[in-house]
């Protein structure tokens, strides 16, 4: 939320990017296959301040209409 700044002075387009931002994410799901390109017991994870993957590679397809 720093990008849009705090307090009086608040971005008034805010929600709008918000919105948007949303939007965007459930289209690109909704028209995309998502598919993990390796078996996921080859995928390590990794602790640092909190746990992530080392590697997520992942092959995104266009979704077939029927």
């Amino acid at each position: 939320f720093m990008a849009f700044g705090y307090g009086p002075r608040i971005c008034p387009g805010m929600r709008l990017a918000m919105v948007e931002g949303v939007l965007a994410l459930v289209s690109l799901v909704r028209h995309m296959d998502f598919k993990l390109g390796c078996d996921y017991r080859e995928v390590k994870r990794i602790m640092l301040f909190t746990s992530v993957p080392d590697k997520v590679p992942l092959i995104i397809s266009p979704r077939k209409l029927t």
